[in-house]
């Protein structure tokens, strides 16, 4: 018999790990530990049934290949940390919306481009020179912000993308 669980108790506190009691929660859906210190996601991969993740506004630094185990993944919020690199092995592949704004991403992995499900994605203050050519694999994309980076040029891919009705670009190195 599947139910829901929801945990939001952990907001707001001095976290500086992943709390791996978590992971007894085997039915959880939406986890929320936002605004706290963690600095590693060790054992975050066991939580397969998880719907929903927040950890904006933590001190991660690493996204680790265990989070490709979570596969029912439809929304990761992973704004105001400090990720660098993203994994170049990516199967969240219903991922539906992605918050990684206020990072040190310099580059997005191809891979990346497998989550067709995307609808919104924010890249926002990264450090972003480029972004990859399968970005045009997004074909359900309708909200792309990548306002603050470092930016010149867009993948000729992006103009053919069906449902993108928002774009946000400002705040980059565009010439014409």
């Amino acid at each position: 018999d599947s139910y829901t669980v929801w945990i939001s108790g952990w907001c707001k506190n001095k976290l500086t790990f992943f709390p791996r009691e978590v992971c007894n929660f085997r039915n959880l859906r939406d986890l929320n530990l936002a605004k706290n210190r963690i600095r590693y996601l060790d054992g975050i991969g066991n939580l397969f049934n998880l719907e929903i993740l927040y950890l904006e506004d933590n001190e991660i630094s690493i996204l680790p290949l265990e989070i490709n185990r979570m596969g029912r993944l439809k929304k990761l919020f992973l704004s105001g940390n400090k990720i660098e690199v993203l994994p170049e092995v990516w199967a969240l592949y219903q991922l539906k919306e992605i918050d990684l704004a206020k990072n040190r991403i310099r580059r997005i992995p191809p891979a990346l481009c497998g989550s067709v499900e995307l609808e919104k994605i924010s890249l926002d203050d990264n450090q972003l020179t480029d972004l990859p050519q399968e970005i045009g694999n997004l074909r359900k994309v309708w909200l792309f912000s990548v306002k603050g980076n470092q930016l010149r040029v867009l993948p000729t891919q992006m103009a053919h993308l069906p449902e993108l009705t928002s774009l946000d670009l400002s705040f980059n190195k565009f010439e014409s």
